[in-house]
């Protein structure tokens, strides 16, 4: 008899897991890449890549109008052509499609906050060293996906150079 009640017991929270286990959220995912782009892979040298005169950063940039709402991509890659960072830009997104795409994005990565505010107008998700960042402007919406083990290197590089030319203007004065 105490055999049938423990089998019974097992089956009763078996199914109660099973039952409140359909119910629960999927973990989040890791922030892999977007746009049929991965971060930490290699940019093929069949695309052409531009040297920011500004920062000194090296991106292939296209247009296309085959990622929904988005038209302007960007990869960021360093010296060895390894994608660090994925942007793209939406122009003119109603305000359902930014509510669904903020939505998807907390629902696929996760996200610090539980509850997401709208028209906030800055987004952050994922955890770890890949992130996905939304940002809502006056008439257009970003999307930043990184990799940031790769571009902490980047940016401390960017900043010894504008370090380097603060102090190079002001020589002889």
């Amino acid at each position: 008899m105490k055999r049938a009640q423990l089998i019974a017991r097992i089956v009763v929270v078996a199914l109660l897991t099973t039952i409140v286990g359909c119910g629960l959220k999927q973990p989040a995912q890791e922030v892999e890449g977007a746009f049929g782009w991965k971060l930490g892979e290699y940019l093929d040298h069949q695309f052409e890549i531009a040297t920011n005169a500004e920062d000194g950063t090296l991106n292939y940039i296209y247009f296309t109008e085959t990622n929904g709402p988005f038209g302007g991509v960007t990869i960021s890659v360093d010296e060895y052509r390894q994608i660090y960072e994925i942007s793209a830009l939406a122009l003119r997104p109603d305000h359902e499609t930014r509510k669904a795409l903020i939505k998807a994005l907390a629902d696929k990565y996760g996200t610090e906050s539980e509850n997401i505010a709208l028209d906030t107008g800055y987004y952050s998700f994922g955890r770890g060293n890949r992130t996905v960042h939304a940002i809502d402007s006056t008439g257009s919406t970003t999307v930043i996906y990184t990799d940031n083990r790769l571009k902490t290197p980047i940016e401390d590089a960017i900043q010894k150079r504008k370090e380097y030319k603060a102090k190079e203007s002001t020589r002889g004065l």
